[in-house]
């Protein structure tokens, strides 16, 4: 099977960059500067603070607070370039496939890792 033709069975060549489910729900609120990046969001549990230092931070912090909801991706960094990250939103339900895959080579990796689902763990 061509890499094409597997990244397509697996839903990653979908159409739309979006991490999907609850994840709909988010907001930004405020943005705070002091010694630390302060987001005030509210991601449908009220308003709460997360800190961040750097854009990775944010990812980071998304994939976390969505980690359970099986509708929304995981957000991988792939890179950066000029100045922006480049971001892949993948179907939880695909993690264990793709990281498995030679190429697939995501700054955050080991952190996509726990994101798979365990039912999927260990199959193909």
């Amino acid at each position: 099977m061509s890499l094409k033709a597997e990244l397509q069975h697996l839903g990653l060549l979908a159409d739309g960059a979006h991490v999907g489910g609850s994840a709909r729900l988010l907001k930004v609120l405020d943005v705070r500067e002091d010694a630390e990046i302060a987001l005030i969001v509210d991601a449908g549990n009220g308003e709460e603070g997360w800190e961040v230092r750097e854009p990775r931070d944010l990812v980071e912090r998304c994939n976390e607070e969505f980690r359970s909801d099986v509708d929304a991706r995981a957000v991988a960094v792939l890179g950066e370039w000029e100045d922006s990250l480049q971001l892949w939103c993948i179907p939880k339900r695909a993690l264990s496939s793709l990281l498995r895959a030679p190429f697939f080579q995501a700054e955050n990796r080991a952190r996509l890792s726990a994101l798979v689902p365990t039912t999927s763990r260990g199959s193909r």
